[in-house]
């Protein structure tokens, strides 16, 4: 998507919005019961065919998702 082509149907439709704009579309980082570290991703949908994406962009909250989330592994 960040190329500008959308990867499910290949179309050059592709527009990107800015997570910091929005607080309310956030993802939680860690589990804390008070005062989560959360952050707001990047969008990037296709106007061809709706798909979405979103991206976290800022490195420290990236060191966290490392830290605090489970890491997916290939079965």
């Amino acid at each position: 998507m960040k190329s500008g082509i959308c990867p499910k149907c290949n179309q050059s439709e592709v527009y990107r919005h800015d997570g910091s704009r929005y607080a309310s579309e956030q993802v939680m980082l860690d589990d804390a019961l008070l005062f989560n570290k959360a952050t707001a991703p990047d969008k990037y949908v296709c106007a061809a065919c709706g798909y979405l994406e979103y991206y976290v962009t800022n490195r420290e909250h990236l060191d966290l998702i490392r830290k605090e989330w489970e890491k997916v592994t290939g079965s």
